[in-house]
């Protein structure tokens, strides 16, 4: 979580918020996405129980079933990895100048994201919707509509990655831009919530937030920050007031509730949703009153989660 944004910060994977430091107003505008991507959350958790079920360990690199208590440690220590070395690749990138090509990357790597997870959550919420629907008014739905539905969600993700890199070329659609990122990041969090078994998700939450504190201090984040402020923000100017919000925040934020949902009963997901918006405005108010150039905006939220959730999980 920062205080700074500029034109090139458009193509990054965060929430970017172009106003000036003003703590009630950060926290206002966040604060709705955040409620949107719980909201998100909550209602994808729904549909994934009613076509999934269950929990599975289809996204999970080992799977727990196979190796035990060993896939957990793997399963983080491989993720982990993988940020580390993403991470380090944008700090070369930067350094030797080849922005460019780092900018096409993500748009690649960004529009494969919202191009998957539009067309394949937006198809099941669709398809939930109206199988409610028929349902409720024992209505018989045509075949056909399977085809609809999955042409209409294609249609709909190709317009959402035009608004994306129009905004990352153009400075344009920024709110929609936003909310795109919002929703998308929200469906690929609570989808791997659902599949990636029953202890990886909690190690996962630990690790990643106690990792945030380390990595926006003294890590790759805080590398990655300090190169491009000095290789791209230096080359371009003055830097603009502005408040940005990493899209890893909100999957997190989002993957906490899927899982909450997963194994707990629905008073206890609003709890951690509830615990989840306190710690994100907690960052918040805590990084405008320290005057930081950046906070983790994991380890309030998430670590406060955990707990609760630990709690209802094997105490309540």
């Amino acid at each position: 979580m920062a205080d700074r944004s500029d034109d090139f910060s458009l193509t990054l994977p965060i929430l970017v918020f172009p106003i000036e430091r003003k703590p009630k107003l950060a926290l206002i505008i966040v604060s709705t996405f955040i409620f949107l991507s719980l909201l998100v959350a909550t209602a994808t958790s729904l549909v994934l129980r009613f076509f999934q079920k269950h929990i599975t360990e289809s996204a999970a690199p080992i799977p727990e079933s196979e190796a035990g208590g060993v896939a957990v440690i793997i399963n983080l220590l491989y993720l982990l990895f993988a940020v580390i070395l993403v991470t380090l690749l944008l700090i070369l990138l930067i350094r030797y100048g080849k922005i460019t090509f780092m900018k096409i990357m993500i748009l690649s790597l960004m529009s494969y994201m919202i191009f998957t997870f539009t067309l394949y959550m937006g198809f099941l919420t669709s398809a939930y919707l109206l199988i409610a629907i028929a349902g409720a008014l024992d209505l018989n739905l045509p075949f056909f509509i399977v085809d609809v539905l999955y042409y209409t969600m294609m249609i709909i993700a190709i317009v959402f990655i035009a608004i994306y890199i129009i905004s990352a070329f153009k400075g344009r659609f920024i709110l929609a831009r936003n909310i795109i990122l919002t929703l998308n990041v929200t469906w690929l969090g609570v989808w791997m919530s659902w599949n990636m078994g029953e202890l990886t998700p909690i190690a996962l939450l630990i690790g990643f937030a106690l990792y945030d504190l380390y990595s926006v201090f003294r890590g790759p984040l805080k590398q990655l920050a300090e190169t491009l402020k000095r290789n791209i923000v230096s080359s371009e100017g003055e830097s603009k007031s502005g408040f940005g919000l990493g899209l890893g925040d909100i999957f997190f934020y989002s993957f906490a509730v899927g899982y909450s949902f997963a194994v707990l009963n629905p008073l206890e997901t609003f709890a951690i949703s509830i615990i989840l918006l306190g710690g994100v405005l907690i960052t918040i108010f805590l990084l405008f009153r320290s005057r930081a150039e950046a906070l983790p905006a994991l380890p309030i939220p998430v670590l406060s989660a955990v707990v609760l959730i630990l709690i209802f999980k094997y105490l309540v």
